[in-house]
């Protein structure tokens, strides 16, 4: 697979990259702080703890490079069908120093009950793009 979009699995952390080859990227760390706003599976992917529709909960989600190098994390964006009830709160550019954790901070705000879905894609200076599952849950 020469050049093609997949998915790479390195130290529990699943990551999107944009070229062949598995030196991997950033990817949320699942070792890495959760407190009650969320907290990162095993998988790497974020949830969000429920909670009621018209509020709002911001989590701090650790993020490491799993590639042994220092990263920049240029920007990020949201994707998928439940995008609108997360907004990313952090400034960029955010330095990555290798085996260090650093904060992407993001915000669940659901406007109704039910569950939301989306990826937030970080995009960096040495890796590419590099994706994150979200979910929340509005009660």
């Amino acid at each position: 697979m020469s050049g093609g979009l997949f998915l790479c699995r390195a130290l529990g952390t699943m990551v999107l990259l944009g070229a062949a080859g598995c030196s991997c990227g950033v990817g949320a760390d699942p070792a890495g702080t959760s407190n009650a706003a969320g907290s990162v599976d095993s998988g790497g992917g974020v949830h969000f703890t429920p909670i009621a529709n018209g509020t709002a909960e911001s989590f701090p989600i650790p993020v490491r490079e799993s590639a042994d190098t220092n990263e920049t994390i240029e920007s990020a964006s949201l994707a998928g069908s439940g995008a609108a009830s997360f907004q990313i709160l952090s400034q960029f550019p955010i330095d990555v120093p290798n085996g260090q954790d650093v904060a992407v901070e993001v915000q669940f705000a659901p406007s109704a009950a039910g569950t939301f879905e989306a990826e937030l894609l970080l995009q960096t200076a040495k890796m590419g793009t590099s994706q994150i599952s979200l979910v929340g849950t509005g009660l």
